[in-house]
């Protein structure tokens, strides 16, 4: 059985999201705003520039939630060992496959996870393993096996 997702007027949530984006697009701007605002009601909130980012400071989270598209949900995933991650789509032009949801849709969302109503998903990630030996972070969509010296010519048995 799921067990449901549930936070409270005590979690601490982080709402990162891409800064140039926020900076450069009124819309964005207040989509983020409203989102926050919707948050506020309900936990403490804390945003927090993707280019701010630190494990340090996503590990005390109960909830982080990344604002922007799949490449914010993958910049913020790098992060994350046991903090759950809530995606959601900024711009309309964003494919946004790893998203829950666009930030218009938000407040529904975020009434979701107050309310007991919410499920999270484990997504799986891959590990590189040379020699018996993990090597570096797990990784969820690739990972880059290359010579130390970018110029030289990388040689591996698979």
């Amino acid at each position: 059985m799921r067990k449901p997702f549930i936070l409270s007027r005590n979690s601490r949530v982080i709402v990162v999201y891409p800064m140039r984006t926020i900076h450069n697009n009124m819309k964005a701007a207040a989509r983020l705003e409203a989102l926050c605002a919707a948050l506020d009601v309900y936990a403490r909130v804390e945003r927090l520039g993707r280019d701010e980012m630190s494990k340090e400071f996503v590990d005390a989270a109960d909830l982080v939630i990344s604002v922007g598209g799949d490449g914010t949900a993958l910049a913020v995933a790098h992060y994350l060992e046991k903090t759950p991650l809530l995606s959601l789509r900024l711009k309309d032009s964003s494919v946004g496959y790893l998203c829950a949801a666009d930030v218009a849709q938000a407040s529904n969302v975020v009434a979701k996870l107050f309310d007991g109503e919410a499920y999270g998903v484990m997504r799986q990630r891959m590990a590189l393993e040379i020699n018996g030996e993990v090597v570096g972070k797990s990784a969820y969509n690739d990972i880059l096996v290359a010579h130390a010296c970018p110029a030289r010519a990388s040689r591996y048995v698979l």
